[in-house]
């Protein structure tokens, strides 16, 4: 396989992305247009994307052979059994490897903490097959467990089960097995699957392939995941596994360990203590974990497998980490040249290059390890990713290589081996690219300033800032914002737009007259838009474009006294439009992405980066391309929300595919063109079949019907001009017409009127063309004009002389009220000309009669449609139409306003409606030189076909396993997934992952990365995308800190009662399974099996109490045994709690149960009785498949068992009743703080590639939801909630108007959906996010601590048991109407429909609603923040707290690498002396978040104040990159970077407010203010680490440093703190030469990068400075 070019490669995506933005919008204004253009070259210069950095890492450190391990006794003699040509017994294992080998032989756990592709597996698999050869040497190996391999997903599982067929192909004493969801029952199902799976592969005797064959002869070798090990744990069948004679277990192994971080570590945490107790071996089970990502500090590391296995760790003694070579070992000859690399033929020509220059090396290997240039670059880009510039300008002055060369002696130093097989170098390329926060203007005479950072002020000019949108037809501008109310009733326009504020919107005036606005309306489009917009309203006003004032009475000098500005803006204001305009003020053009801002959107953005990468792949080799599509291309698209993974897939498949389509299309017309002769509409179709066959874009086993269908579907689609502005004729490509008539007579009456022959027939193709791209054109042979494909316009469509009709589609050619596009037209033509404007209408009659002429010369163009009722209508024959392609010899026109292309020009006259441009001469830009991004890919696109699917948890488990397959095996060519695959999955050789959105830690960020490059002898490429969030940004600005910065280590809070009381159920289960099974030979393996009634009525449910009841002695043991001290008093665990919350759970599922079926049964009677026999089969089968399902995933999924890590408060959304097959293969569930919004009634979402929408809150027969009233105090913001109605004064601050009461309700039988039938669109399904986070109740005090600052102390203090509520108030704050009888729901907004369906069973209801919020509330952990002093002004008290809350928020998952989703914040007293923050932990019961937030009070608060005073935004507002957020939205219009930023100013600098002027880029100097003391401008750098170590070391009262000093020989090196006099210095990165130097020097140097504990290193430095 060829390798991707990662230069080449970032370079071109660089382009593409610039080329993209640059096609937004194109406003009319040419000075904003030009304006926007410089803008977007300006970004693109300073940072739209970074990189590529060149990550490289040393290669490991080699140790002793297995031979000479097996002579020393560390491994016993037979060991020798297992040499193989893959496992050669005299190749050195590496050092670490051979350190674990010794520390696991020697009876000691172990953490293997080494990197990607370092060999972890052996590490633990060598001693393990080390103990069975000893036990069979000893005649001592009988059955029986003796190792489990747990693996956290099941692909991981099936990799290391490759491996174990390579190892033990020849040793069939050792017996291994796989046991997985997968494993099938019976052995000869499971041999017959095998055979199929690997067809000519020897079955090995010793690999155990069935669960009856493992059951009857457990395995010495074990392989499960810790959701089947739950399993294996209840099912009695699998008892033999854990109960024999002696006991056999010896090794647990826990592989990829960082996962179990959270939640899921305290879930894993218990399994091990539940397993542990069940083999009997609290004292005989070795532990061992792998991660390449737990961490640097060996301590924590330690601790943190301390917490997950419940056994002893040492950090110095039990983590095995990595040992690399030094590079070097090998001495310098000297470097190559430019000259030397550009002769090269063969590897030989460049060892005889390198002798030349003084090598005397015999292989490449040997002579790159000593070349000058590659040991420089090693030892620049293995301290820090560096791009290719930077490393050039370090390396010695002597070297002459570019770019270029650079990146191919990486590549062959990577690609390169010794004779132990080890390369010479692991490399990566890391890009990235960043969203736009939008475009912005002023209106200043000096202007207009563009540029895409949100302000409100110009910082050129002072003068307001507008946001700019435009139509997406004519150009026309409008500004976005909001209004906002001043002194004197006067109002201003902001561009701070939230959905907590309806959206205002402008429009630049350029009406001369009072015209209506119905001459706005273009009659076809009303009468084809089934959802036509009515006449938009909107008034004259004039705006100050110095101070932003509307003057509603038109004034032409602003009116504010404190202004000035003589010269006001003539607009028009849009009344009430919503969130989009959907009808042009200026063109009256209509839909919903009509008037377009400039966004980049982040999943067109993406889909143009995944375009770039995909097309610069090389294809499989050609022995492995087979018939998968795109020459089996694979690129894996990562996403951390499934919603988006979900969409992006169709979206993806979609866009791309209709971008090739249209590459092939153009191709095809040219090649179609024949003797000079246009090519007709099915002579295209036929070259496109052939073009499109020939680049393998059909499946093999489609047939010639079907691939002729789907090319002329796309000439059709293309014809009909769905996207005409981006479409091959709107971009200047393709000219199409129809075939001109050959009698020119017709032309006789146009000639009368003045014009030439060529004029009238460019005037009636112009004429025509407004019904063929309203899709009034016929179907070619085998399109079906009602396909989703012509989409929003099904066809067909008719037209018809005069008389309109809506309802059939039928177009009328004369306007039959106002106009339409071809009056509009003929009306410019003739002004154009000077003709008499009172004939147009004759005139266009006149030439319909010419089309309608049955026996005309144009008779052509026209066929004849159904008759009927509406009498004759017609549409334009597509056997007439005929294309050409178009080249720089083409004359071709562009628009003067509108900026719209055209092939053909009469008079001038632009041909778009309503548009007064006019059309002067353009010429089609070289391909090398063409800025229009759909032009570049329509002509440069390769034609490579593209397949995408989503792999997320909405899929069951059977078919995400069978996609997953499907890619691997190339089948499909993107994986557009959550984090489903950041795991070490072996994926095969992707040279390329793609991350849309910048991972939420280090760890998933290097395990996501990973995925690329494995299998490969080359150098791998990264591509990431920074969303429009703070976390993003952030790591935008320093990407080597997300790249390679600090691993924080997983966090196990064994400690949580909530998870723990789910594993005591589990332990009952567990027990009362077994005696069942013992007792009675019952076993339950489906949900029937043990809620369904026996033939006495009895249910094996209705069991579970009166057994547990009585305490069996083997419950009462294992509890004791599982729990830790530190929990086992906790209220929820005492036996009588946790019991009775396992009854009440119970009885509440059974009845369920039970209820649903019965539901089940009346509807399909029903349906039955009226004789609706096809539905009520459907309900049948469905009731079956409820019936079937497997029981202990049906009881985790009710919080009976554990829920490892995944939600514990889950709910389903219903999708079985919509009679689709693919919603038999979802698994639509979803925390329940999270259902609230995505499930909510009337939200919409996509999963499988189609969209659902939720229509109720489902019920329950004889249950109601719980729902209380609750109030937010307008005053002082405080949240109480009650039973009854309270309309007391508030509690907190006694104000009387405490805010009305609202009720909620919990949804916790989960949603009703329905759908799976429509494709998602151009845009994702939005989900409003009204809610909100509130403190229900404080819980306890766990732990107090205080942090000093110059501002005072502020406490943090961790709050146990605290309850939250999390809040969805509807769209508009006033929450939702639900039917009180069946739970159908919509947003308040929608008014009550008179009827509706009952979502249950499809029944009309004519049941009235309440209105209600949705609420989830759950207990958890709290970290709550007390600051010396109060909010402040009480004019502002609530913007300060919420913009400082949410830079503290956002402080703490950056410091912290916690994800966003895992955190969440509120206020409690805004009226309070001391402000206070409660940081939540969004995990029910709590992940150990809060404590690790609440302890890390410096990190956290220096951090907030760094985003914050960062951010590239107006201090007056905010943006994504510092306080905005998705779940914030409500609050957008109130959050203020600056309010925030003063405030923490306060707490944290001896001079606040100092820096207000300061703001230098992260990682430059700062900028010194006589006000601002040297341990602020440590604190203000922004320099990760600087500002919380420079808190510690103020509070040791160490002298003050120089910040910033400049150091060295020529000065060229940065010191971050210095103490000159003493010669100590702090750094936060790695530089050999300086740190060499700074040694010559007699400098003591201390690095924050290195050291994680920054207290500890504060205590270093201060005894250095003898403090």
């Amino acid at each position: 396989m060829d390798s991707i070019d990662p230069i080449a490669v970032s370079a071109n995506i660089a382009e593409d992305y610039r080329r993209y933005l640059s096609s937004l919008i194109s406003p009319q204004d040419p000075q904003l247009a030009e304006g926007l253009k410089k803008a977007i070259a300006a970004a693109a210069t300073e940072g739209l994307t970074k990189g590529p950095y060149l990550e490289v890492t040393p290669p490991y450190a080699t140790g002793a052979t297995v031979r000479e391990l097996i002579e020393e006794g560390t491994l016993t003699e037979r060991f020798a059994r297992f040499a193989s040509d893959s496992f050669p017994l005299d190749r050195p294992v590496y050092k670490h490897q051979e350190t674990a080998i010794r520390q696991i032989t020697a009876g000691r756990n172990a953490i293997v903490a080494t990197g990607t592709g370092s060999g972890k597996t052996e590490s633990f698999l060598i001693p393990i097959l080390n103990h069975l050869q000893k036990e069979a040497s000893d005649d001592a190996l009988t059955s029986g467990v003796r190792a489990l391999l747990l693996y956290p997903m099941n692909a991981l599982a099936n990799d290391q089960l490759k491996r174990l067929r390579q190892m033990l192909a020849d040793t069939p004493e050792i017996t291994f097995g796989r046991y997985t969801g997968e494993t099938l029952e019976e052995a000869s199902q499971a041999e017959k699957k095998f055979r199929a799976q690997h067809p000519g592969e020897r079955r090995l005797p010793n690999e155990l392939l069935s669960r009856e064959e493992m059951r009857a002869n457990p395995p010495h070798i074990l392989l499960t995941n810790y959701a089947m090990l739950e399993y294996l744990l209840l099912r009695p069948k699998d008892m033999d596994l854990f109960e024999s004679e002696s006991n056999t277990w010896k090794f647990l192994v826990v592989d990829e360990a960082h996962v179990y971080d959270g939640a899921t570590g305290a879930e894993v945490a218990f399994l091990i203590r539940r397993l542990r107790e069940r083999v009997k071996a609290v004292d005989s089970l070795q532990y061992i974990a792998t991660s390449a990502t737990v961490g640097n500090d060996l301590d924590r590391a330690a601790d943190f497998a301390k917490s997950l296995f419940g056994a002893p760790f040492a950090g110095n003694t039990d983590v095995v980490t990595a040992t690399r070579l030094p590079w070097g070992t090998n001495e310098v000859w000297g470097r190559l040249t430019t000259a030397d690399l550009a002769d090269r033929f063969s590897d030989t020509d460049l060892i005889n290059a390198a002798k030349r220059r003084g090598s005397s090396a015999t292989s490449l290997h040997d002579a790159l390890a000593g070349e000058a240039t590659l040991a420089e670059t090693v030892q620049l880009a293995s301290e820090k990713p560096r791009t290719l510039k930077e490393v050039l300008n370090r390396i010695g002055p002597d070297s002459d290589i570019t770019a270029a060369d650079l990146r191919d002696l990486v590549s062959m130093a990577a690609r390169t081996i010794d004779a132990n097989g080890v390369p010479l170098l692991s490399a990566k390329y890391h890009l990235f690219a960043r969203a736009t926060e939008g475009a912005f203007t002023c209106l200043s005479p000096s202007g207009p300033h563009v540029g895409l950072a949100r302000q409100e002020r110009c910082s050129e000019c002072a003068w307001s800032v507008f946001e700019i949108a435009a139509c997406q037809k004519c150009g026309g501008t409008y500004f976005a914002g909001t209004i906002q109310a001043g002194e004197g009733g006067r109002r201003y326009f902001v561009p701070k737009i939230s959905v907590s504020e309806a959206v205002t919107w402008l429009s630049i005036d350029v009406s001369t007259d009072s015209s209506e606005q119905s001459d706005l309306e273009d009659e076809d489009d009303v009468v084809l838009d089934n959802d036509a917009v009515g006449n938009v309203q909107s008034d004259r006003v004039t705006l100050c474009g110095q101070c932003g004032l509307i003057d509603p009475a038109g004034a032409s000098a602003c009116t504010n006294p404190e202004c000035g500005n003589t010269a006001m803006t003539r607009v028009l204001r849009v009344n009430n439009p919503g969130s989009v305009v959907k009808k042009c003020l200026q063109c009256g053009a209509q839909g919903e992405r009509t008037i377009r801002r400039f966004e980049s959107g982040n999943d067109a953005s993406v889909s143009v980066l995944t375009t770039s990468l995909y097309q610069a792949m090389p294809a499989a080799s050609i022995e492995e391309q087979g018939d998968r599509p795109g020459g089996g291309r694979k690129l894996l698209v990562f996403s951390d929300s499934r919603q988006q993974a979900a969409y992006f897939a169709p979206y993806l498949e979609r866009t791309y595919g209709r971008f090739a389509q249209r590459r092939v299309l153009h191709a095809a017309v040219g090649r179609a063109f024949f003797e000079g002769i246009p090519a007709a509409a099915s002579d295209i179709a036929s070259v496109t079949r052939k073009l499109a066959d020939d680049a393998a874009f059909f499946e093999a086993t489609d047939t010639p019907l079907a691939k002729q269908t789907a090319t002329e579907t796309w000439l059709q689609t293309e014809l009909n001009g769905l996207d005409e502005r981006i479409s091959l004729e709107g971009v200047g490509l393709v000219a199409w017409a129809m075939r001109p008539p050959t009698d020119m007579a017709v032309l006789a009456p146009l000639r009368n009127l003045g014009f030439s022959d060529i004029e009238a027939l460019d005037l009636l193709q112009e004429l025509v063309r407004t019904l063929r791209t309203q899709g009034a054109l016929s179907a070619l042979p085998q399109v079906n004009l009602k396909d989703e494909a012509f989409e929003p316009r099904l066809g067909p469509i008719y037209v018809r002389g005069t008389g309109s009709d809506s309802k059939r589609k039928v177009l009328s050619w004369e306007p039959t009220s106002n106009r339409n596009r071809r009056s509009d037209y003929l009306r410019k033509v003739f002004e154009a000309r000077g003709l008499d404007l009172r004939r147009v209408d004759e005139i266009l009659r006149g030439i319909w009669r010419m089309l309608e002429r049955r026996d005309g010369p144009l008779s052509h163009w026209l066929t004849v449609g159904p008759t009927g009722a509406l009498g004759m209508i017609y549409q334009l024959d597509v056997n007439a139409v005929q294309g050409e392609t178009l080249t720089q010899e083409s004359k071709l026109f562009k628009c003067s306003v509108c900026t719209r292309l055209a092939h053909r020009s009469v008079s001038g006259v632009c041909l778009a409606y309503r548009c007064g441009g006019k059309l002067v001469e353009w010429e089609l830009p070289p391909e090398k030189h063409d800025d229009s991004h759909y032009r570049a890919l329509y002509r440069g696109l390769k034609p490579i076909p593209l397949t995408a699917m989503e792999h997320t948890a909405q899929w069951s488990s059977d078919k995400a396993a069978i996609i997953q397959q499907d890619f691997i095996a190339g089948r499909t060519n993107v994986l557009s997934c959550s984090t489903t695959f950041e795991l070490g999955v072996d994926v095969g050789d992707l040279q390329s992952v793609l991350l849309k959105n910048v991972p939420p830690t280090v760890s998933n960020y290097i395990q996501r990365a990973g995925r690329a490059g494995r299998r490969l002898d080359n150098a791998a490429l990264v591509v990431t995308y920074a969303q429009r969030r703070s976390h993003d940004l952030t790591s935008y600005a320093n990407p080597a800190m997300i790249i390679a910065g600090t691993v924080r280590p997983p966090v196990v809070p064994i400690d949580n009662p909530r998870i723990a009381q789910r594993h005591l159920f589990s332990i009952a289960f567990a027990a009362f399974f077994r005696e069942q099974f013992q007792s009675r030979g019952e076993t339950y393996p489906q949900v029937e099996h043990f809620f369904g009634p026996d033939d006495l009525g009895k249910t094996a449910a209705s069991r579970v109490k009166p057994w547990l009841s009585a305490r069996p002695s083997a419950v009462i043991d294992a509890v004791s045994q599982v729990l830790d001290a530190s929990i086992a008093h906790a209220p929820e665990l005492k036996w009588e709690n946790w019991t009775k919350e396992l009854f009440d759970l119970l009885d509440s599922v059974s009845t369920d149960h039970t209820d649903e079926m019965a539901v089940y049964d009346a509807a399909a009677e029903a349906a039955y009785a009226a004789k609706q026999g096809g539905y009520g089969d459907r309900l049948d089968r469905t009731k079956k498949t409820l019936q079937k399902k497997d029981l202990l995933g049906f009881l985790a999924n009710r919080n009976l068992l554990p829920k490892y890590g995944f939600p514990v408060d889950t709910v389903d959304m219903r999708t079985s009743a919509s009679g689709t097959d693919v919603a038999t293969q979802l698994d639509l569930s979803r925390d329940l703080s999270q259902a609230i919004f995505e499930y909510a009634p009337g939200a919409k979402l996509v999963a499988g590639g189609y969209l659902w929408q939720s229509v109720g809150v489902a019920r329950k027969a004889g249950k109601e939801n719980e729902s209380k009233f609750f109030r937010i105090c307008k005053n002082c913001d405080r949240y109480s909630e009650s039973l009854e109605r309270d309309e007391a004064p508030c509690a907190e601050c006694g104000d009387s108007d405490a805010g009305m009461p609202h009720k909620y309700v919990e949804p916790r039988f989960g949603f009703i959906g329905e759908g799976g039938k429509q494709r998602p669109g151009d845009s994702p399904p939005r989900v409003s996010w009204r809610g909100q986070t509130r403190l229900a109740s404080d819980g306890v005090v766990a732990d107090t601590l205080t942090g000093k600052f110059p501002g005072g102390e502020v406490a943090s203090t961790t709050l146990e048991r605290a309850f939250m509520v999390r809040l969805n108030n509807g769209s508009t704050d006033s929450g939702f109407r639900i039917c009180n009888f069946c739970g159908f729901g919509m947003d308040s907004k929608t008014p009550w429909p008179t009827g509706h369906t009952n979502p249950m069973n499809s029944r009309p209801c004519t049941g009235g609603y309440s209105v209600q919020a949705l609420a989830h509330k759950f207990q958890t952990d709290v970290a709550r923040f007390e600051f010396p002093f109060s909010w402040g002004d009480q004019k502002d008290v609530q913007n300060i707290a919420r913009s400082v809350m949410y830079a503290v928020l956002n402080g703490a998952a950056n410091s912290l690498q916690i994800s966003p989703n895992n955190i969440d914040a509120t206020i409690t007293q805004l009226s309070s002396k001391k402000a206070t923050i409660n940081i939540v932990d969004t995990v029910p019961g709590g992940a150990g978040y809060a404590k690790l937030i609440a302890k890390s009070i410096v990190a956290v608060l220096t951090s907030a104040l760094d985003i914050v005073s960062r951010c590239e935004c107006g201090r007056e507002t905010s943006c994504y990159m510092c306080l905005r957020s998705y779940s914030n939205q409500r609050f957008h219009d109130d959050l203020s970077r600056g309010l925030a930023q003063d405030f923490l100013e306060r707490v944290l600098l001896s001079s606040p407010g100092a820096s207000s002027t300061q703001n230098p880029g992260a990682g430059a100097a700062p900028v010194t203010a006589e006000k601002l003391d040297a341990w602020d401008e440590a604190i203000m750098w922004g320099i990760d680490g600087i500002g919380d170590l420079a808190v510690h070391l103020r509070n040791r009262e160490v002298s003050a440093p120089i910040v910033g000093t400049d150091l060295g020989p020529n000065n060229e090196w940065v010191l971050e703190l210095s103490w000159p006099e003493e010669k100590v210095c702090v750094v936060t990165d790695m530089d050999s030469e300086r740190d060499a130097w700074l040694v010559e020097q007699g400098w003591k140097t201390f690095s924050a990068l290195a050291e994680d504990d920054l207290e500890r290193l504060s205590l270093s430095i201060a005894d250095a400075l003898n403090v």
